[in-house]
């Protein structure tokens, strides 16, 4: 069986309007410039699997430490999370850079930086377009005042190796909400409505937009949907629907979790469900979920006969995640490296973070955007084959994850109805 690698790495897009002919979006009485940035061809096997397998850690860390924060119905992008960070990054040459680069899993130093960028600038060649039966889409973006100067540097290499569009609109006053909301919600396909409750006081907001809409391979009949029970996180139960499917699946269990492998159109996307063993309480297993445990689900999937139910699953969370990053070793916040060096060294404040996504009969969408604001300083089987009862009427995680990448779009938690 082929090994995938799942890796909680950013998949870092290019602007979803490209076109030198197309329309320029409007965002209130202000237009935006599509940015077209020349990429080389540098596929993934180029800069290693080892890069994947550094963001699985980052990956499950930030969903553990999401979901301590507030225990429930959870889903977070580390793709969109990652993105943001990447860019962050580049915006100093010491202490802060490395910080960073070690949250993310690398090593110190500019050679690490330049890693993680070719890493990503990688990515950038393996995103499919917005067509067909399965669709993922990114966006990167730098918002600020007209007068903010940022350093050429800072913007060639945003430009160069995000793609990212440098948009005159200051995110301080109402006209600033509105363009950068109305933003987030034509580029995640109208998933992420009211992405800033309020206007962002800020010098410079970095920000991502993440989109992902995929058909099942293996379509659920919606005639088989029914009500079911579904064990809630504090053993009560609730009546709920469940999607059936039978059919032949890869799956996985051992003492810690039972694993389901669900593929998307095309093949290059997939679901992942991961439930408790029967005899482990759910956060017993969170606390076993790691890099290590995901990659052991990927290398021993097997493939059979599976008699599966899912439930149906809409959820969304939007909250600002800064002290779960500098819980997460994020402490210098400091960035000389942005503008010009007479002028005050900005500071991350702030880093909003928005996920919606639907799981039902045809498929997943999934909309999410991450925003990091910065404030200068001085302010085959025969049908004989047993068939394997699979139903997830319990707590359960699941990942969406882009195969030719590692890259994990999605991860969450499903605990209650």
């Amino acid at each position: 069986m082929k090994k995938i690698i799942f890796a909680g790495i950013v998949c870092i897009g290019l602007l979803s309007a490209c076109s030198e002919e197309a329309d320029l979006p409007e965002y209130g009485d202000i237009r935006v410039n599509p940015v077209r940035a020349m990429w080389p061809d540098r596929p993934l096997n180029v800069v290693g699997e080892s890069n994947a397998l550094k963001a699985n850690e980052f990956a499950t860390d930030l969903f553990n430490k999401v979901y301590a924060g507030v225990p429930g119905n959870t889903c977070v992008s580390p793709a969109s999370v990652f993105l943001t960070l990447a860019m962050t990054a580049n915006g100093d040459d010491g202490e802060c850079r490395d910080e960073i680069l070690d949250l993310l899993g690398y090593e110190e130093g500019a050679d690490a930086l330049h890693e993680l960028n070719a890493y990503c600038n990688a990515l950038l060649v393996e995103v499919p377009d917005l067509s067909g039966d399965t669709q993922c889409g990114f966006t990167n973006s730098l918002w600020h005042s007209p007068d903010f100067n940022l350093l050429p540097s800072f913007t060639d290499s945003m430009k160069g190796i995000f793609g990212a569009a440098d948009v005159d609109i200051w995110l301080g006053d109402e006209k600033g909400r509105t363009a950068v909301n109305r933003f987030v919600e034509e580029n995640t396909r109208g998933m992420i409505k009211d992405f800033l409750k309020e206007p962002q006081h800020i010098d410079l907001g970095i920000l991502n937009t993440t989109y992902f809409k995929g058909t099942w391979k293996q379509k659920f009949n919606e005639k088989n949907t029914s009500k079911g029970n579904f064990r809630n996180l504090d053993g009560s139960r609730v009546k709920t629907r469940f999607m059936a499917l039978t059919d032949m699946m890869a799956y996985y269990c051992n003492d810690i979790a039972t694993a389901v492998r669900l593929p998307y159109a095309g093949d290059r996307y997939m679901m992942t469900l991961i439930m408790p063993d029967e005899g482990l309480e759910f956060n017993d297993m969170l606390r076993k979920l790691d890099g290590k445990l995901i990659n052991d689900i990927a290398s021993n999937l097997r493939s059979g006969k599976v008699e599966l139910k899912l439930p149906k699953f809409a959820f969304e969370n939007n909250s600002n995640i800064i002290k779960i990053l500098q819980e997460m070793g994020l402490d210098r916040t400091c960035f000389p490296g942005i503008r010009n060096a007479a002028a005050d060294p900005l500071e991350l404040k702030v880093f909003q973070h928005a996920v919606k996504i639907t799981v039902d009969e045809k498929g997943t969408e999934g909309g999410a955007a991450s925003l990091g604001g910065f404030l200068g300083t001085s302010v085959a089987t025969t049908e004989t084959t047993p068939v394997e009862p699979i139903s997830f009427d319990r707590p359960f995680v699941y990942i969406i994850c882009d195969t030719v990448s590692g890259t994990i779009l999605f991860m969450g938690a499903v605990v209650s109805f």
